[in-house]
This record gives C-alpha cells, sequence and structure tokens, in this order.
C-alpha cells in the first residue's frame, strides 16, 4: 500500500485526507453483508409461508343428444303350413295269366332266312385268302417246287447285279485298254459325217448309251444328250448298231453285260471322238 504520511513539522501544510483503498474494501464488506441478509431473508420466506392454492376451474356438463331407437316392424302374418300331400292310388295289378301245363311248350315261328346272294369269283377268292388256314408242318412238293424257283430266281437276280458294270470309252482302267481300243476302231470305220449336214455347215455334240452283252452283242442303244440335229443323231446311232455282234466280253471280267458311255463330237471339216 502507497500510504502517505504526513509531515507535522509544518504547521500551515494540509490536513492529509483519507485513502481511496481502505473506502473501496469498505464499500466492498457493506455490499456483501447485504446481499447475505437478501438471501437469508428469502429463503426463511419460502419456507415458513404457506402455499396458496390455485384457484379452481369451472366445469359446465353438456349433455349428447342420443338418436331416437328405429322402431321395430310389426309382426308379418305366420302362414299355416301347407296340407300333406294326398297318397295316389296305386294302379291295379295286371291280371297274372294261368300257368301253363308241364311239359308243352309254345312252338318257335320258322325263321326265314334271306337266300345267299350269288358270290361273283374275285369274291370268291378274296375269301379264300381270308379264311385261316391250317398249319401245315409238312408242305406238298408244290410248294417245296415254288420255293426253290423263287430262290434261284432270286439268286439269279442278285447274280447279275453284281455281274454289271458301267464304265465311259476313255476310261483309264488297264483291263479295258485292248479291248476299248477294238471297239473305238469299228466305231471309225462305221461312223460317218452326212453330206447333207456337211453342205449346211451343221455341228452339234451327243452322249450315247449302248450296252454289250457277254456274247458281244450290242442292245439297248439310246441317247442320252442330243445334239440338236437329228441327222447328227442317227448317224452316230447307226455306227453303233454297226458294231453288233461284237468280241464276246473277256471270261476273266466275269460280267455279264457291260454298260458303256461315250460322246460323239462333229465339228465342221470332219468328226472326232470327244471322249
Amino acid at each position: 500500500m502507497n500510504d502517505t504520511v504526513p509531515d507535522t513539522s509544518d504547521p500551515d501544510a494540509p490536513a492529509p485526507r483519507p485513502s481511496h483503498s481502505r473506502f473501496f474494501w469498505l464499500a466492498l464488506t457493506l455490499s456483501i453483508l447485504v446481499h447475505l441478509l437478501v438471501m437469508v431473508r428469502f429463503e426463511w420466506s419460502s419456507r415458513h409461508e404457506p402455499l396458496t392454492p390455485p384457484a379452481a376451474m369451472p366445469v359446465h356438463l353438456v349433455e349428447w343428444p342420443v338418436a331416437p331407437k328405429p322402431s321395430e316392424p310389426p309382426p308379418q302374418p305366420v302362414e299355416p303350413p301347407p296340407p300333406p300331400p294326398v297318397a295316389a292310388e296305386p294302379p291295379p295289378a295286371p291280371p297274372v295269366a294261368p300257368p301253363e301245363p308241364r311239359g308243352v311248350r309254345p312252338k318257335a315261328k320258322p325263321h326265314q332266312a334271306d337266300p345267299p346272294k350269288p358270290m361273283t369269283p374275285g369274291q370268291k377268292e378274296n375269301r379264300k385268302k381270308n379264311e385261316p388256314q391250317p398249319l401245315n408242318l409238312a408242305p406238298s412238293l408244290n410248294d417245296l417246287t415254288r420255293w426253290d424257283h423263287e430262290r434261284t430266281q432270286r439268286s439269279r437276280e442278285e447274280l447279275f447285279r453284281a455281274q454289271e458294270e458301267t464304265v465311259n470309252l476313255d476310261t483309264p482302267k488297264p483291263r479295258y485298254t485292248t479291248y476299248f481300243a477294238r471297239l473305238k476302231e469299228r466305231v471309225q470305220q462305221g461312223w460317218i459325217y452326212p453330206a447333207e449336214a456337211k453342205r449346211a455347215g451343221l455341228s452339234g455334240t451327243l452322249s450315247l448309251r449302248f450296252t454289250i452283252e457277254r456274247n458281244g452283242m450290242i442292245t439297248d442303244i439310246r441317247v442320252l444328250n442330243s445334239s440338236g440335229v437329228p441327222i447328227l443323231d442317227e448317224a452316230a446311232l447307226q455306227a453303233v448298231r454297226n458294231l453288233s455282234p461284237f468280241l464276246p466280253l473277256p471270261e476273266d471280267w466275269e460280267l455279264e453285260r457291260l454298260h458303256v458311255k461315250t460322246i460323239f463330237e462333229y465339228v465342221r471339216g470332219g468328226f472326232q471322238w470327244k471322249r
């Protein structure tokens, strides 16, 4: 604290003033005491004063209008039950015929069947076929002969089918080289270019097919593709016809017949084999 000490040696000096810090501490102490007194008073009042109940709120009850109950319908009149049905009287029983004497039976009327219609021969044959035949475990001689003939015929047809072959005249197979060389030579000798077609400058190409039998006969000559000029087609057909009879088929071929295909080509100035 910076308190000033008065100097007493000077009589004319002014009286010393009280310190500001003392007034501050005094005022603070009084303020604290006042607050404490107020707080104590408030606490004491809140504990000892009686509580005042709140004022009552008036309540008015209002009656809710009730809907009137519907009136009940008047009772319906009850109909009396219908009378029970009257039972119908049963029909009278049919009269009973007197029993016939034993040992006597009524004679049945004879049934007159319609006379059978005459059957045609075809109907008779169909009827015989449709009738069941009895099982025959021992075939007759006729059946055996027929079966043997059918088996032989099938074997022959299968053999013929296996002993036929179709080749082109220019085939490269060595087995046909010598035989077909002689065939071509014979065809060239009998094949001519028709003079009428040559003068008209007609040309064309056609293909033929013919069959050589085992004995060398020429059969089944046909045109596969025509040249479009009938004169040229006929000249080629005649050249093949002139081959018959030709050399028989070699035995080592084991063929019954040989089908040959070839092409004839007519060109201006001459004719030639195309293949």
